[in-house]
């Protein structure tokens, strides 16, 4: 179709995967007055443009050109979509959304259909997207879709923006550039989709431009033909997975026994009922309970049985608004079938000088993520001594160890977003030591995460033996201060070990 004017993928590089050959390489192209299929020097002067406006909460049809077929907005009666309900149905601003970028328009047609909105009380971005009647693609099984960093900063830094995404136990000292997620639906014309990402709070992303730091959006269809969960095998992929570290766009193979534990990604209800068939009892039972716990009401339940979560934050009661990833021993086996759709769009990451961008900038430009830490916390493992009398007449020798597990004071440091504090308190923020349940565990309290067992608390002790540390747990309420639904985040954090030695008195235990 000839465009009178450059189309919003004109900021966009589109990166295409051929399989067939091999990964060759694509250069980029953009749309612009000559057509489709341009080729656009990449030294193009800056040239930033508005992002298309979008009154989405008010709107029964999206923007787009007379004559163009009607497209209603992805939460309306009678749209077609494979989303789940609570997170269709999650977009109202007086929730925290925002809209960022939005292809929508009635002066052009987009060859890419979208609109992103961001929750700026729980830190998530969250792409629409929509598959037009004309599309074409390969019939797949499933999607796989990652959001991803590049650019000199991303390489060269450590930018934590990307770690709440990929890995419900988060490493400060680990580089995480991308998080990639597998989800069950198919691929359809005329269809709505949505993608959502949790986001931690870079506080240098402020000294970035979109030439040292962007976003890259690709989305891939693939076969996956087993899907193994903590040894439950299945032919079909019956809900959202994703394994830090890996980027499910390149190949859907993975094995987590030996690259680590794979996530089951839980929206709501709905998700724990997709997920049914391929875990056991013990774990569905699990994750039907943290979705209907309802941890924001009232005084707020007791944080337990997860790594990682957010919680609430939605008006009405619907639906069982959650984010959960969930530990669980994933294996797949299938192939990557075709790039299609978003098609690696690069965009540029609010929260800094947008003057430098070349193409869309966001609509939305505060600083992203509700928090992150300043260093890496400290847990104190205190080996207690205590000496006990020689049977054998010997006088008094060393007996038995018990060790203790405890935060070291100041070494928590939340840093949180300073546009979240401008629009929000944080009340309730708390603390917890998790441990891996050994024999000799007796002091904490006991929790089931996936399939495994813990000790959690302020302070956890071992009789005998050591326990290995997993990391501290973190949680906090959301309130924000124009009344709306608080929510609560949930987040742990891998900790450094500091060993101290305490000789008791004879016979005087710890606990």
């Amino acid at each position: 179709m000839q465009m009178r004017r450059r189309l919003p993928t004109a900021a966009m590089f589109i990166i295409l995967l051929t399989i067939a050959n091999g990964c060759k390489k694509v250069e980029p192209t953009v749309q612009t007055e000559n057509g489709p299929g341009t080729q656009m020097n990449a030294s193009i002067s800056a040239v930033p443009i508005p992002t298309y406006p979008l009154d989405w909460e008010n709107i029964a049809y999206m923007p787009t050109p007379t004559g163009s077929p009607s497209i209603l907005v992805p939460w309306a009666s009678g749209s077609n979509k494979q989303i789940a309900p609570e997170v269709v149905n999650d977009y109202a601003r007086v929730d925290g959304w925002e809209l960022v970028y939005n292809t929508f328009s009635t002066s052009i047609l987009s060859n890419e259909l979208y609109f992103i909105l961001y929750n700026k009380y729980r830190g998530i971005l969250k792409m629409f997207y929509y598959v037009p009647t004309n599309a074409n693609f390969i019939t797949s099984t499933n999607i796989v879709h990652k959001l991803g960093i590049e650019g000199t900063y991303a390489n060269s830094a450590s930018s934590p923006i990307m770690k709440f995404a990929a890995s419900p136990i988060v490493d400060y000292d680990g580089k995480m550039n991308q998080a990639s997620v597998l989800e069950p639906w198919q691929v359809a014309r005329a269809t709505w989709y949505a993608f959502e990402y949790e986001l931690a709070y870079d506080a240098n992303m402020a000294n970035q431009s979109m030439a040292t730091c962007n976003f890259l959006w690709p989305v891939t269809s693939n076969d996956v033909t087993k899907v193994t969960i903590n040894g439950q095998i299945s032919g079909t992929v019956n809900g959202s997975m994703s394994a830090p570290g890996v980027d499910l766009t390149v190949s859907p193979n993975f094995n987590s026994s030996s690259t680590g534990d794979g996530n089951i990604i839980i929206k709501g209800n709905s998700d724990v009922e997709k997920v049914k068939p391929s875990i056991t009892t013990q774990l569905f039972n699990s994750l039907k309970n943290l979705v209907t716990k309802k941890l924001t009401g009232g005084l707020g339940g007791i944080v337990e049985n997860l790594f990682s979560g957010i919680f609430g934050g939605k008006s009405g009661n619907t639906e069982d608004n959650v984010n959960l990833k969930i530990n669980a021993n994933v294996s797949l086996e299938g192939s990557l079938t075709s790039n299609f759709l978003v098609s690696s769009a690069a965009l540029s990451i609010p929260g800094y000088n947008q003057s430098n961008t070349t193409g869309f900038v966001p609509a939305y430009n505060s600083p992203l993520g509700v928090f992150y830490i300043s260093n890496k916390p400290i847990v104190v493992e205190t080996e207690h001594i205590i000496p006990e009398e020689d049977p054998l007449g010997g006088g008094t020798g060393f007996g038995k160890s018990q060790f203790l597990y405890t935060i070291k004071s100041g070494s928590l440091n939340l840093q949180f977003n300073p546009a979240v504090l401008a629009i929000a308190n944080i009340q309730n923020q708390k603390a917890e030591v998790i441990v891996n349940q050994t024999m000799y565990t007796q002091v904490g309290r006991l929790e089931t995460i996936g399939d495994k067992n813990y000790f959690t608390g302020i302070r956890v002790g071992s009789d005998q033996y050591a326990s290995t540390v997993v990391g501290i747990r973190v949680s906090f309420d959301v309130v924000p201060k124009n009344g709306s639904k608080k929510s609560k985040i949930v987040k742990t954090f891998k900790a450094n070990m500091e060993h101290v030695t305490v000789v008791n008195p004879p016979g005087q235990e710890e606990w």
